[in-house]
C-alpha cells in the first residue's frame, strides 16, 4: 500500500510540475505574441499577479520571462505605441521593480544577463522630455489632475519607474559596473596618492 501511495504521489507531482511548466511556457509565449498588443497586455497582468509569490516568480524567470518584458518596455517608449502597449510596458516595469527589490537580489543577476542596464538607459534617453510649462497658481490643480491622462504624464511615469529599477539593479557591484563601465575616466577616479601629495 505504501509503495502504491508513493507511486501515485510521485505521478501526481510529476503531472502538476508538467502542467505548471506548460503554463509558464504559454505565458512567456503570450508576452512575445507579435501583432497582439491586447494579448501582451493580459500576459503582463498575469505576470503582475505572480510577483508576490517568490516560487512562481523564480519559475517565470527560469522560463525566460525577462527578455520579453524588457522588449515590451522598449516598445512602450515608441511614439506609435497604442494604449495597450503602454499599459503593458507599465505592468512590465512594475514587475521588474518588485523583483529587483528582493533581498538577496537573485533576479538582478538574471536581468544583467539580459542587458537590463543599457536597455533601461536607452528607455530613459529615448523618452521625449516634455516642454517646460508655466502655469498660473489657479491652474496647477487642474494640470495635476490631468497630468496622468496625457502623453507627458505617461512618459514621466515610465522614466521614473525605469530609473527606480536601475537604482535597484545598481545596488549590486555588478550592476553598478554595468552602469558606469569597467573603466572610468581618470578624472572620475578618487586618487588617494595625489591627495596625500598635496597635503
Amino acid at each position: 500500500c505504501d509503495r502504491g501511495s508513493s507511486a501515485a504521489t510521485a505521478t501526481a507531482t510529476a503531472t502538476a510540475t508538467a502542467t505548471a511548466t506548460q503554463v509558464y511556457q504559454d505565458l512567456v509565449g503570450f508576452l512575445k505574441s507579435p501583432n497582439r498588443p491586447d494579448l501582451r497586455l493580459e500576459a503582463t497582468k498575469a505576470v503582475l499577479q505572480c510577483v508576490t509569490d517568490r516560487d512562481q516568480s523564480l519559475a517565470l524567470v527560469d522560463h525566460g520571462v525577462l527578455k520579453p518584458l524588457l522588449s515590451i518596455i522598449s516598445m512602450g517608449t515608441s511614439s506609435t505605441a497604442d494604449q495597450s502597449i503602454q499599459d503593458a510596458a507599465w505592468n512590465a516595469l512594475q514587475a521588474l521593480l518588485s523583483w529587483t527589490s528582493w533581498e538577496p537580489p537573485v533576479v538582478v543577476d538574471a536581468l544583467l544577463q539580459e542587458h537590463v542596464v543599457p536597455r533601461l538607459v536607452e528607455v530613459v534617453m529615448d523618452c521625449p522630455c516634455p516642454p517646460p510649462k508655466i502655469a498660473a497658481v489657479s491652474d496647477t490643480a487642474s494640470d495635476n489632475n490631468n497630468n496622468d491622462n496625457d502623453d507627458n504624464g505617461f512618459t514621466n511615469r515610465l522614466v521614473d519607474a525605469s530609473l527606480a529599477v536601475l537604482a535597484n539593479v545598481t545596488r549590486t557591484s555588478e550592476g553598478a559596473l554595468e552602469l558606469v563601465g569597467t573603466t572610468l575616466p581618470q578624472e572620475a577616479v578618487y586618487n588617494q596618492q595625489s591627495n596625500n601629495d598635496n597635503d
